[in-house]
């Protein structure tokens, strides 16, 4: 319909143009030339215009049109009039050269053209293009008035020619054409553009016609073939096609009219693109033709010219001024990262933006088999479609794609399945033991007391922006397990409101041998944490604060921890026994024993942050075997004293300036291995040493009985009050925190941590040693007062 709309219109303007070449009769206005002999016969021409006698004499043979330069702020005058010009003065008898040819010739050479003619500039421009005259436009009208119902619109230019020999002017002329009043004048070029002009889109369809009127009325005051004496080309009126509406696309059949000349060989082409395409005459002097785009047709704004040839094999040419054609056959990309939100009030599509400049749609299909059977739903211009055509807890497959404006259309994307569900809460009573999602419209969905098995067989899967609550169950999983929020719709597990009991059961990875299960931008509070057994699923960006622990990982798995921060915990932010996890990009902070405890296992560490833990940031309870690397992560600051009290254990920190100061201080070393006999012996040798004020010796003992024997926090807590007296700080703090690990409801270890804190001027760890020491103890007074004055009250 649309194709026959537009035809429709096509022929309406082609009737109409048919007639261009006989309507109107000019006026007669005074005319500057000088020759008596041909007043009468130059009365008829509306341009001012003065001709040369050497025009008349010697005219040239080949002539080329120069770019016209623009005076207005219209910058599409300058193509429009040049081609309008060429177009009627390609009908003479001169051999004229066309325009995409000097254009060619002037950018290869680097020729630009001065504004200012010269005679000097005619000749040289004349060898440049091997031309006998030159044709230099100059326009000085394009403009359009408007007050309320007036309108003034008018187009004008000045013309000269220039042998390029001598650089005399053989011609010259200036005119302008105007129109004004409430109406346009009714001619047949007005006519048919005004006919076209919803239809194509034309913008300036008055310009246009009084560009056509202008140039025809300049080309008409030049010497026709009898005074040159060359054979006359054949004449074309006009040249029209319809393509110009939009980009055309594969399949759209392309209709070319032409009117000149009766009985000649006529054909068009469009400019960059290799096809001739040829015009069949259906009457006297009309030249009609088709062509049909095909794949790998790619053309930007091209120009239409149109060949009229006669028997001595002599053409003219005309360039379709009226509309450029753009052929586009390669569509959009495909829709990505397309999302589904199964609600309860429909079915929610999301997908990223395609950046295309010519992109025009989306598209979306569906169906209710997953391969076949897809169905248009509708044709939109957002990322996002709600379909609420759809019956509740029964499966859809979507799948969207792109189309251009020359209707191009991409392939479609994977089919995705939606449904629409339930209105929420949702009780989640029983064991999953097959395949179930829980969807974030149905929720919140609520844990009862009883913890759910997700079983071997079974694979629960949870949508973004779900919310689950726990009234003191958790999540044992089994089979798989698929919790993936979306950094702005996250998935959140936290206590139901009035729960008994400080936490709810976590989520339990349960000897499954899985690696695909999955984690990421969760939200995990006031639970056991997550606890992996035999098992490896990746837990990516979520976060995991105000739990016992943020993991308990053990039993031989290398699961990945990845992006999360793991903060305010009661014990440990991630606790490893016997496993390799590969532990990267988190941020462990502020956990009330250990940043990172490791009993056994070699696990990958890098590119974390790990500062403000209470114990130490990463501790290795038996260190044997080779040691653990280290090296690439941030310990909440650069100096090498605040390192220093990171971490202990066998550790390895490569390109770190402070390494070997670090291992001396972290590590008591001894060669010969003690017997239980002589421990004891060399702990009597210390006491009394130490009474006696002889802490060096003393401290001698401690360390030797230290490597050898295992659980003597008192040792750790004697060897830190030598320390402290001997103003090493951070021997002190590292003893009295190995001492806390060992034994931490001692309150008389915090509380000389926090002064060994506070004398290596770190006050925030200060604080909480003094605060776990009010804990342990809540009348001692020296703490009390230290808190107060660290607070500042």
């Amino acid at each position: 319909m649309k194709r026959l709309f537009t035809t429709t219109i096509f022929l309406v303007f082609w009737s109409l143009s048919l007639s261009m070449a006989v309507a109107g009769e000019p006026k007669k206005v005074e005319i500057k030339e000088k020759n008596e002999k041909n007043e009468a016969l130059m009365s008829a021409f509306e341009a001012d215009f003065t001709v040369s006698d050497l025009l008349k004499k010697s005219p040239p043979k080949k002539v080329a049109i120069l770019p016209f330069i623009n005076r207005t702020k219209k910058k599409e005058a300058s193509k429009l009039l040049r081609r309008s010009f060429f177009n009627h003065f390609s009908s003479l008898h001169y051999k004229d050269q066309e325009l995409f040819l000097t254009d060619q010739i002037f950018l290869e050479k680097g020729v630009v053209v001065e504004e200012k003619m010269t005679a000097q500039e005619a000749v040289r421009l004349g060898k440049v293009l091997g031309v006998d005259a030159v044709i230099r436009g100059e326009i000085t009208d394009y403009d359009r008035l408007y007050a309320v119902v007036y309108s003034n619109v008018s187009v004008g230019m000045e013309c000269q020619m220039f042998s390029t020999k001598d650089g005399s002017i053989l011609w010259e002329a200036k005119h302008v054409v105007r129109h004004h009043g409430m109406g346009f004048s009714i001619d047949p070029i007005s006519v048919a553009i005004t006919a076209l002009k919803n239809v194509w889109q034309i913008r300036d369809s008055k310009f246009i016609v009084l560009a056509d009127k202008l140039a025809r009325e300049l080309v008409k005051t030049i010497p026709d073939s009898s005074i040159s004496g060359f054979l006359e080309p054949p004449k074309i009126f006009s040249l029209l096609h319809n393509a110009s509406h939009s980009p055309i696309g594969v399949g759209y059949k392309m209709i070319f009219q032409m009117k000149g000349d009766p009985k000649m060989v006529a054909h068009c082409k469009i400019l960059d693109m290799e096809k001739d395409i040829r015009l069949q005459e259906k009457e006297n002097g009309e030249y009609y033709g088709e062509y049909t785009v095909h794949k790998g047709d790619n053309i930007d704004e091209g120009v239409l010219i149109g060949y009229l040839t006669n028997e001595e094999g002599i053409s003219a040419q005309w360039f379709d001024i009226l509309g450029k054609i753009t052929m586009d056959t390669t569509p959009p990309a495909t829709p990505s990262n397309i999302r589904i939100t199964n609600g309860n009030l429909g079915v929610q599509l999301r997908w990223d933006k395609v950046k295309d400049p010519g992109l025009a749609s989306y598209t979306i299909y569906r169906s209710n088999l997953p391969l076949s059977g897809y169905e248009k739903l509708a044709d939109i211009q957002y990322q996002e479609y709600l379909d609420q055509e759809v019956e509740e807890e029964k499966n859809y497959f979507y799948r969207v794609s792109t189309k251009d404006f020359a209707q191009n259309e991409s392939g479609k994307s994977d089919s995705l399945q939606g449904t629409l569900v339930p209105k929420g809460p949702t009780v989640a009573a029983s064991d999953i033991r097959s395949d179930t999602t829980w969807h974030a419209a149905s929720g919140p969905y609520i844990i009862g007391k009883k913890s759910i098995t997700v079983h071997s067989n079974a694979t629960l899967r949870i949508e973004p922006g779900t919310l689950v609550l726990s009234k003191h169950g958790g999540l044992r999983i089994r089979g798989r397990f698929f919790a993936e929020g979306l950094p702005n719709s996250r998935i959140t597990f936290k206590q139901h409101k009035g729960t008994k009991g400080n936490v709810w059961g976590g989520i339990f990875f349960d000897n499954t041998n899985d690696h695909q299960s999955r984690i990421s931008h969760a939200i995990i509070k006031k639970s056991l944490g997550i606890t992996i057994v035999s098992s490896s699923p990746k837990v990516l960006n979520s976060y995991l604060g105000d739990n016992i622990n943020g993991f308990i990982i053990k039993e031989n798995c290398s699961p990945t921890i990845a992006g999360n921060t793991i903060e305010n915990n009661q014990f440990n932010g991630i606790k490893v026994h016997g496993s390799s996890p590969s532990i990267t990009g988190n941020t462990i902070t502020g956990n009330g024993k250990t940043g990172l405890l490791l009993e056994s296992g070699r696990p990958l560490v890098e590119k974390n942050i790990l500062s403000a833990n209470y114990g130490f940031e990463i501790f290795q309870k038996t260190p044997k075997g080779l040691p653990v690397d280290i090296s690439d992560n941030y310990w909440g600051s650069n100096e090498s004293t605040q390192v220093a009290l990171s971490f202990w254990g066998n550790f390895v920190m490569k390109n770190y300036y402070g390494t070997e100061e670090l291992a001396t201080l972290l590590t008591y070393k001894t060669p010969q291995p003690l017997t239980i006999k002589d421990a004891e012996i060399l702990k009597k040798e210390g006491d009394t040493e130490f009474m006696n004020q002889g802490y060096e010796k003393a401290l001698s003992k401690y360390q030797r009985i230290l490597v050898n024997q295992k659980g003597k926090h008192e040792l750790f807590f004697l060897s830190g009050l030598i320390h402290s007296k001997k103003g090493e700080r951070i021997r002190a703090v590292i003893a009295f925190r190995k001492a806390i690990t060992l034994e931490p409801s001692q309150y008389g270890y915090h509380f000389n941590l926090g002064l060994a804190y506070k004398k290596a001027n770190m006050p925030e760890k200060a604080l909480k040693s003094f605060q776990e020491t009010l804990r342990l103890k809540p009348n001692h007074k020296k703490a009390g007062q230290l808190v107060r004055e660290l607070r500042g009250n």
